[in-house]
């Protein structure tokens, strides 16, 4: 079920943003056409799988106000005012806060931590707010030695004792302990508890009654999503333990109608004086050709225009974005999430870069069209497949919906395409020679399946094996069940392997840059290399659709002599799949 308001007309992503918006027009009042368009790609989110919220809106205008899937394990759905935590959208309100009370006085960007804070050793007292507002710092991204049950001089005192990834004031590097120490700076100047801070000084002025910071606000929200990747639900927001680490940085609970407002807010000045609005997404520092670093704040150059402000977040299991123009009245895509793939945001990045060319009038590869069935129509689909040529497909009950799991080399083509380079082959061997010289045993075998650089990973190797045999037994073989593109990383894949022993199996995986290894993960508890949500199409059939790259895997019901059966379509290649019955084809 979603909650679906359509409203009158009143850095990996964001490196993909930069070609894709470098010269668009000014944006005007959306027509008819890309309204049913921008409807269309969020019916989509819906239908596929996507579990979150999405606004759409050209200043105060809102367009569209969705929310998608269900909030926990239990069927319960999104809705509008759900809470999602939003990760390091949490600078921006820090920033924020940070140039108001320095506007009033309190202290100075220039001033140093020597003069703020107790205890600053030498090497970090001539820091200044300012270079911690637009990391240049020199401070690490996270502080070792920072512990979540820290109170706030704690969380202080490590992240002072730090060693500092290089000189101040010598170039950016991302640093959520810098803006921990901001937090505490507010704190110590304002008398007032961050959370509180906050939420009288920013959130409360720009209308997000559904935002707040902390642990305790976030124990206390009752409508909360619940954390997860595209198969398993995992934990809450709810469950944070740290009583202030975080503060600052990433622990604000808020929404993607909040987020709108927040948007607006600094589009239009609402919970900032002009020019502390213009101070905060203001170019500062490049980090990349055409993008750059204001205060809390991304900015990715336009020609002829100005920038687009980007905002976004990730903690494990949440993941939120914003895009806005700097015009008073120019557009505003703002999501939350709780899906992953991989461990990525990429599905927040894949929908806010289409809806905010999707409202511009840019044409963007639309998803299938759906229809709804019965529950128990769609669900009486699930269970195993085998398929010929070869593969395995399992259909698995995923709230009211379906989401299709491939398993076998030959049946990623579905979702992949043709191995037309050889790369998968290429890694699968390699992959297979790794099992056998583990097998064999000895230091020798592997040595001489591994390149030199490769080789740093043989105790990691070893000792995998060793877990594995003492839970199976004796290592025989593997069994490969596939290999996938890790989109977030060009020309690297990632190979699932079971590990066969007489008692049983277990999974590892390996991680491939140009063919080299580079990560080996063992327990990895993914069920099948490839997963994708399932809904049934107005044009018959069911499909399985990748929002990433827009791949369409068709399944079309058949029955004959043999019984019912499966067509899968995808990339130009066919398999036939048959239900597997008590384990066996």
């Amino acid at each position: 079920m979603s909650a679906f308001r359509r409203c009158p007309l009143l850095l990996p992503a964001l490196l993909a943003a930069l070609g894709l918006l470098a010269a668009q027009s000014v944006m005007a009042a959306p027509r008819a056409g890309t309204l049913d368009s921008l409807g269309r790609w969020l019916d989509g989110l819906d239908a596929f799988g996507f579990t979150g919220q999405a606004t759409v809106a050209l200043g105060d205008s809102l367009l569209f106000e969705h929310a998608f899937g269900d909030a926990d394990g239990h069927g319960r759905p999104v809705g509008l005012a759900t809470g999602f935590a939003a990760g390091s959208i949490t600078k921006s309100v820090t920033a924020a806060i940070t140039l108001r009370l320095a506007a009033e006085g309190r202290f100075a960007l220039d001033d140093s931590l020597g003069r703020l804070l107790p205890g600053v050793p030498a090497g970090k007292a001539r820091i200044t707010p300012r270079q911690l507002l637009s990391h240049l710092s020199g401070l690490p991204e996270d502080a070792e030695g920072v512990f979540e049950e820290y109170s706030r001089d704690e969380v202080v005192r490590a992240t002072l004792a730090a060693p500092l990834s290089r000189p101040p004031g010598t170039g950016f590097l991302y640093s959520n302990a810098g803006f921990q120490l901001l937090a505490a700076i507010a704190e110590r100047a304002s008398g007032v508890a961050f959370p509180r801070l906050a939420d009288s000084l920013m959130l409360a002025p720009a209308g997000m009654t559904g935002s707040g910071l902390g642990r305790a606000y976030a124990r206390g929200r009752s409508d909360a999503a619940t954390g997860r990747n595209e198969w398993l639900v995992s934990g809450s927001f709810r469950d944070w333990r740290q009583p202030w680490a975080g503060s600052g940085a990433g622990d604000m609970v808020t929404t993607a109608h909040d987020l709108w407002r927040w948007a607006r807010a600094l589009q239009n000045g609402g919970a900032l004086a002009p020019a502390l609005r213009d101070s905060l997404i203001a170019r500062r520092v490049p980090v990349h050709p055409g993008l750059d670093y204001g205060c809390g704040a991304w900015l990715i150059e336009r020609e002829a225009q100005p920038d687009l402000v980007s905002l976004g977040g990730d903690v494990p299991g949440y993941h939120a974005g914003v895009w806005f123009d700097r015009d008073a009245q120019g557009g505003i895509v703002a999501l939350t999430s709780t899906g992953e793939r991989w461990g990525r945001r990429l599905p927040v990045a894949a929908a806010q870069r289409a809806l905010w060319l999707l409202l511009r009038g840019q044409p963007v590869g639309l998803p299938p069209e759906t229809v709804r069935w019965p529950q128990e129509r769609l669900q009486s689909f699930a269970g195993n497949w085998t398929l010929s040529p070869s593969g395995r497909l399992s259909l698995v009950r995923d709230g009211a919906g379906l989401r299709m799991q491939l398993t076998g080399s030959a049946a990623m083509t579905l979702a992949q395409g043709s191995d037309s380079s050889g790369a998968r082959a290429l890694v699968e061997g390699r992959a297979a020679d790794i099992v056998r010289a583990l097998a064999a045993a000895g230091d020798s075998a592997l040595a001489g399946v591994l390149l030199p650089i490769e080789r740093g990973w043989i105790p990691e190797l070893h000792r995998l094996a060793a877990d594995h045999e003492s839970a199976h037994g004796p290592l025989i073989d593997a069994v490969i069940d596939g290999t996938v593109a890790l989109p977030w990383l060009n020309r690297g894949l990632r190979t699932y392997v079971r590990l066969h022993s007489r008692r049983g199996d277990s999974n590892v995986s390996f991680a491939w840059l140009a063919g080299g290894l580079i990560d080996v993960a063992a327990g990895e508890v993914r069920p099948a290399p490839e997963i994708l949500p399932v809904a049934p199409l107005a044009d018959g059939g069911l499909g399985a659709w990748d929002l990433l790259d827009g791949t369409l895997v068709r399944i079309e019901p058949f029955a004959d002599a043999r019984g019912p059966g499966l067509r899968l379509r995808g990339n130009g290649v066919l398999f036939i799949a048959r239900r597997e019955a008590h384990g066996r084809p």
